[in-house]
């Protein structure tokens, strides 16, 4: 079965869960190579990212990371027996955080890391200076 990869990514940025499972289950009981659950699970990823730009610009809230984070959560689960435990590796995407150089980090925003990280987002740190 071939996956229209650009109607998934869009599923995911927009936290469709029950189009999503429809689209992955439908794609497991095709009988996939592991070749093939790993672009899937690759596209997967993609979504969760944009997930992540969303949030960065201020469109999207802590709540959707982790929506998208257990999103991503159950299609390891579904693509896990066809993948292997490669699919550990896999992340929901990478998030910028960061405060003015200078500054000690605030408890909300080391708060906000952590619930990040357990949405499956690498958290990236940023100091910016101000003039």
């Amino acid at each position: 079965m071939m996956i229209d990869y650009k109607a998934l990514i869009c599923c995911i940025e927009n936290l469709d869960g029950d189009k999503i499972v429809e689209i992955i289950d439908d794609f497991v009981a095709s009988n996939p190579t592991r070749d093939e659950g790993i672009d899937v699970m690759k596209v997967c990823q993609m979504g969760t990212e944009k997930v992540g730009v969303l949030y960065e610009r201020g469109e999207y809230f802590v709540s959707d990371l982790l929506v998208a984070g257990a999103l991503l959560e159950e299609i390891k689960e579904k693509l896990q027996p066809i993948i292997g435990e490669d699919i550990r590796s896999f992340k929901s995407g990478r998030i910028t955080l960061g405060s003015v150089f200078g500054d000690v980090p605030e408890p909300g925003e080391i708060v906000l890391a952590k619930i990040v990280q357990l949405a499956g987002f690498t958290v990236i740190k940023s100091r910016a200076k101000v003039s």
